[in-house]
């Protein structure tokens, strides 16, 4: 006669680690079920007639297409910018190496305010204008190599 109480439950034991087993005809048995076996089933197909995948070419080409137009309106700012260096020699030099634009860029920013006081009005104004036209510079450089 059954009385209604449950045995308790035995003891679980803890797991032993499965081994994946494969042979020279099945190896992606030796690969872990999932992702990594069906990758390693396909890569097992000697005359690849498995690898079949969506190109995407729809989307590739949209990403290319706005990848093409986002550098072309940089290389006009670029352009503009090298226009101005033209003109200006204190720029000019910058054209012609980034440490020199870097170096332009914190002149500014590293000048002392006894510096800044020997100087007149005009030579201040000067130097503010050169550190904001390399920073302007350098942040064109970044936006070119995001893009890129």
């Amino acid at each position: 006669m059954h009385s209604g109480r449950t045995r308790p439950a035995a003891p679980r034991q803890a797991e032993q680690p499965r081994t994946l087993k494969s042979d020279a005809t099945r190896p992606w048995l030796g690969h872990v079920d999932g992702f990594a076996r069906y990758a390693a089933f396909i890569a097992g197909d000697h005359d690849k007639s498995l690898a079949v995948y969506k190109r995407f070419d729809r989307l590739a080409h949209r990403v290319l297409i706005y990848y093409v137009a986002r550098l072309s309106e940089l290389e006009a700012e670029l352009a503009r910018l090298d226009q101005e260096d033209l003109v200006d020699a204190d720029l000019s030099s910058c054209a012609k190496s980034l440490a020199e634009l870097e170096a332009t860029a914190e002149f500014f920013h590293v000048t002392t305010s006894e510096e800044l006081s020997a100087m007149s009005k005009e030579q201040q104004e000067r130097r503010v204008e050169l550190a904001q036209k390399a920073e302007e510079r350098l942040r064109l450089m970044d936006k070119l190599k995001q893009t890129l």
